[in-house]
């Protein structure tokens, strides 16, 4: 099959000015309105969860949070897919706003989950890279321990997640079902455990909200 001239500006138009448009307004639409929409601040989860409690009154406080937790890791999911357009032509930028905004997201939550279970102490609240080498064993400790073993799992935790990141932005079309898959999973994954570290330490050090 033969292009002419036409044919692979038409291409190149729908493979790299439309993708990156895109995402140039995304970024601005962000910036200037849908911040609050799309990287909400631990006080907007708050607000949230206290008109969640008002209109399910019989539901308990672990599936009001989850709620929430699965809203956030939607969220983020989205993010996922809308900063996959494009596929290695938009590489750089859209992984560059898809880990700026995600963790924004994920850090919220995590501050949001601490109040939720009593820590309004800025010290009780998880590091992100904290919180992504969680594992199921590490949630009945409520200390998360700092030792060279840490360090060497909250790194190849962030490199792998870079790398699924990168390889659900490498394959146009398919990647947006990849990138929201990816995004969904770690923030419902991560928020999911956080929330069990935080329960386990209220029931130890147990506080009033």
């Amino acid at each position: 099959m033969q292009f002419d001239t036409n044919s692979i500006l038409l291409l190149l138009l729908l493979l790299c000015v439309i993708p990156t448009a895109l995402l140039i307004a995304l970024a601005i639409f962000v910036l200037q309105r849908g911040q609050k929409l799309v990287t909400p601040s631990a006080a907007d989860l708050r607000e949230s969860f206290a008109r969640l409690r008002a209109s399910r009154p019989n539901e308990s406080r672990e599936a009001l949070v989850d709620r929430i937790i699965r809203r956030q890791a939607f969220i983020s999911g989205i993010v996922g897919a809308l900063t996959s357009v494009g596929g290695l032509i938009t590489l750089p930028f859209g992984l560059a706003i898809d880990l700026f905004t995600t963790a924004r997201i994920q850090s919220a939550t995590l501050q949001f989950l601490a109040w939720a279970y009593g820590h309004d102490d800025a010290q009780a609240v998880l590091k992100l890279n904290d919180a992504l080498a969680l594992r199921e064993r590490d949630v009945a400790s409520y200390v998360v321990a700092r030792t060279p073993a840490l360090t060497q799992r909250i790194i190849r935790r962030i490199m792998v997640l870079v790398v699924e990141k990168t390889f659900a932005k490498l394959i146009p079309g398919i990647g947006l079902i990849v990138g929201f898959g990816v995004n969904y999973l770690t923030a419902r994954g991560t928020s999911w455990l956080a929330a069990r570290w935080y329960a386990a330490r209220a029931r130890t050090q147990p506080q009033q909200n």
